[in-house]
């Protein structure tokens, strides 16, 4: 990603940041408060149902206190037969069932139930330990059974009062007015397998289960049946909400801000930016001319003052460098051109004294070292031209003259001047020469031609290959012979001129084939190759 894409994501990643925090606060929040609300409406609810139960048994222990006040029943317990009923209607139309029994349960009168008399209640679980009370617990008559709050309350030390009122249709609706949930009437025997989630729960507390809460309104294990309910309070406080969306305004707000900014520094970052690469680019491509400007003031300004003060001490610093490259190549060259003088002066020297001493003692042999002597100055006088000729043409080599061509002019002077070689399949041509490429013909050409004498040299019946290529937008061309390779030292220094490991050698050969690969901006390397030979590959960019 580059540094201005960057610079956009960071100001939307900063700009989103804050409202994502402030939306997951107000959702976590939110959550939590609306999860004591939604447990504290259901706790209302319940309580509201609990003070409905509440009334329910204080209407019912009321009911009975009346009805054994308001009637005669110790008469009634001794009218057993079925069909007489002493106590009125005014009394027992108060409940759903209304039973005379003994302390052992045994019913002696029924006003709903004559079916009973005679026969022991299902008693409640505290009709033993206490004279009065009330509970809940599954009643049966001629319709079936049926869920009831029942109470009971002592006539005298003989006889009790039982009664009670069924929770019918009417106080389910009163129930569903009263709890906002789904109110569900169960028997505990209906089930084969009970619900394992009713044996949890307690009478009016909630209980949490997968989101919403159950609570038992009435009934439990003990009393034969269930009457629950399961509360699910709904929806979310509006302050809360308006918060959501003041958090999401201002968030979306916040982005296009961030990206609106972030387009504009970017954009003028960028400008900024491609402004010094383009002063780099020029630069690094010789231009230590042009000034580096910048579009404002600041940070890129301060940085294109600095880029033009390092350029001005770069040229500077070149031409002092290139003078001093100057002055230590032709100290090198002085000496190398010396020293090759030298080697040829002393045979020379000592020809001409071998020569005037001959003449002096009036020697028999003189025309023999005469001859021999003319022999052994031209011989020297000769490879000291040769020295100063390549010397002198290496010194004067022209820069390179570029034209948009192919080589195969190029290959046809090779073949004509190495058709020997050729028809010996000592030598080959591989690659394609047809492809147009921006260079020298002739430099190229030179450089061919060196690299094929130096190889020769190296081993007259070597196997040579010249081939050129054109990969990924560079310009190949690569020489290789299967002679014994270069040796250590000149692998070490390959373009040092006057290097040469041949006797008669000058060593510029290479050092020709350099220049001519560094004024067409390649380069030139030579290795030695795996299963013997050397090789001499040139780089050249495909122009």
């Amino acid at each position: 990603m580059t540094f201005t894409g960057r610079i956009r994501l960071y100001l939307v990643l900063i700009a989103l940041v804050p409202p994502l925090v402030i939306l997951g606060a107000v959702w976590y929040e939110s959550n939590a408060y609306n999860r004591r609300w939604q447990e504290s409406e259901a706790e209302r609810q319940v309580d509201i149902f609990s003070i409905l139960i509440r009334q329910e048994r204080s209407q019912l222990s009321q009911s009975l206190a009346d009805a054994a006040r308001q009637a005669d029943w110790p008469q009634a317990a001794q009218n057993r037969p079925r069909s007489r009923r002493p106590i009125p209607e005014t009394i027992t139309g108060r409940f759903d069932f209304l039973e005379l029994a003994d302390t052992s349960g045994l019913v002696l009168w029924s006003a709903s139930r004559p079916g009973l008399i005679g026969d022991s209640l299902t008693l409640p679980p505290d009709w033993r330990v206490s004279d009065s009370g009330t509970s809940a617990q599954v009643e049966i008559d001629h319709t079936g059974r049926h869920p009831a709050l029942c109470g009971w309350i002592p006539i005298d030390s003989a006889h009790r009062l039982y009664g009670g009122t069924y929770l019918d249709h009417g106080f389910l609706t009163l129930a569903v007015s009263t709890v906002d949930g789904l109110i569900e009437m169960r028997f505990a025997d209906d089930s084969i397998s009970p619900d394992p989630l009713l044996s949890r729960l307690k009478p009016l507390q909630l209980f949490e289960h997968d989101g919403a809460y159950t609570v038992l309104l009435v009934g439990g294990h003990t009393a034969g049946f269930y009457l629950t309910a399961e509360l699910s309070p709904s929806g979310r406080l509006p302050h809360f909400l308006n918060l959501y969306i003041a958090a999401i305004i201002i968030g979306l707000f916040a982005v296009v801000f961030a990206m609106a900014l972030g387009w504009h520094l970017s954009r003028r970052a960028e400008q900024e930016l491609d402004n010094l690469l383009a002063a780099t680019d020029r630069v690094a491509g010789g231009d230590l001319e042009s000034p580096v400007m910048a579009y404002d003031v600041g940070e890129f300004s301060r940085l294109a003052d600095g880029l033009s003060d390092m350029i001005a001490k770069l040229k500077q610093s070149q031409q002092r460098l290139a003078t001093s490259e100057r002055l230590a190549a032709w100290q090198i060259m002085g000496r190398k051109i010396a020293h090759e003088i030298k080697n040829p002066l002393t045979p020379i020297s000592i020809s001409t004294d071998d020569l005037r001493r001959s003449y002096a003692e009036n020697r028999p042999d003189f025309e023999a070292t005469l001859k021999q002597s003319v022999i052994t100055i031209k011989t020297e006088i000769s490879r000291m031209t040769r020295l100063l000729d390549q010397f002198v043409s290496f010194a004067k080599m022209p820069p390179p003259l570029f034209q948009h061509i192919g080589l195969e002019n190029v290959r046809a002077d090779i073949e004509m001047l190495y058709r020997q070689e050729i028809g010996e399949d000592h030598l080959r041509l591989t690659g394609d020469w047809r492809a147009k490429r921006k260079l020298d013909p002739e430099q190229i050409k030179q450089l061919i031609i060196n690299l094929i004498k130096n190889s020769r040299e190296a081993h007259p019946r070597s196997n040579i290959t010249v081939d050129l290529r054109d990969t990924d937008g560079m310009f190949f061309i690569t020489v290789e012979d299967t002679g014994p390779g270069f040796s250590p030292e000149k692998l070490a220094r390959p373009f040092e001129p006057y290097m040469s490991t041949k006797t008669d050698g000058s060593g510029l050969g290479l050092v020709i084939c350099q220049r001519i690969a560094v004024d067409h901006g390649g380069t030139i390397e030579i290795y030695n190759r795996p299963e013997g030979g050397a090789g001499v590959r040139v780089t050249l960019p495909q122009n």
